[in-house]
């Protein structure tokens, strides 16, 4: 019995038991939600078998709602079957998918990605390496309940990608739900940006390379724009400077986190953040300002 009797210690007493004492294809008899526990810690259960490669029948089931073939350390996850046929085992029997994760997988066929998004309607969050404008597209029209889009190191997207997420054939927003954004390292440029910051009505975490190019472009729009609801977070190690900062509080009111680069002058709009939870700054100047 493991030392705290709770039911995590023992559901993970035997979780180790089932990775050290089962053979992976005698794992197909168990219930999905173990194999999915297996599957997800994959990382720190060692398996019985030498052979790493997982039985993609076993790990790769209809009841799957959370899918992550991400790379571990720089090495993708091995199956028993060619990685296009992974993608298309996904796309035939995984429908409820409601989270996926392709970190890694840059060498998927196109056409395949796009018959995969096509099969998961309920997706909320998708993680990608490769993508391209008409993939995003795709995942504009079907993807309705997507909340959570990575798309970081995509560099085959760009403006016309952020154009198809935002609206339909008939140039109509489409009222996204997508609360977080993230482009940073593609080809989508500060207009790019600014496109989705106007029109993904929910976002509020937007990741990108751009914000002062953003900031300079905001700072030429009536204050009526203001952003009341969205970016409530800025990363990155910023220099703003007092100006900018001044746009930030008019377009951004509700920030919640920023990060910045200097400090001296810039507490003055800095108290314009009423909401501002979590300030991280860099590079203090010393007392001569030098």
């Amino acid at each position: 019995m493991p030392y705290r009797k709770s039911i995590l210690a023992l559901q993970d007493l035997a979780l180790r038991n089932v990775a050290e004492l089962f053979e992976l294809n005698d794992l197909q008899y168990l219930p999905s939600i173990l194999i999915d526990e297996l599957y997800q810690r994959r990382g720190e259960l060692h398996f019985r078998v030498h052979n790493r490669e997982l039985p993609a029948k076993i790990f790769i089931h209809t009841a799957a709602h959370q899918f992550d073939i991400s790379c571990i350390c720089g090495k993708p996850i091995k199956f028993d079957i060619p990685n296009c046929q992974v993608i298309k085992r996904i796309t035939q029997i995984c429908k409820k998918l409601t989270y996926l994760n392709l970190t890694g997988w840059d060498n998927v066929i196109p056409a395949d990605l796009t018959q995969l998004i096509l099969s998961i309607p309920l997706i909320t969050t998708l993680v990608l390496t490769t993508c391209n404008d008409s993939l995003l597209s795709s995942i504009g029209n079907y993807c309705p309940h997507l909340e959570h889009l990575d798309l970081t190191s995509c560099d085959n997207i760009g403006d016309n990608g952020i154009r198809f997420l935002c609206f339909d054939i008939n140039s109509q927003s489409r009222n996204s739900k997508i609360i977080s954004l993230n482009v940073t390292k593609t080809n989508v440029t500060q207009h790019g940006c600014l496109m989705a910051l106007k029109n993904l009505p929910n976002l509020k975490y937007f990741f990108h390379d751009f914000h002062k190019e953003i900031l300079s472009l905001l700072g030429k729009l009536a204050a009526s724009e203001t952003f009341l609801s969205k970016c409530v977070e800025f990363s990155g190690k910023i220099h703003w400077s007092i100006e900018e900062l001044k746009t930030a509080t008019i377009f951004f009111p509700n920030l919640r986190k920023l990060f910045i680069t200097s400090a001296n002058e810039s507490s003055i709009p800095l108290m314009r953040f009423k909401r501002l939870e979590i300030l991280n700054v860099y590079e203090f100047p010393n007392c001569n300002g030098k």
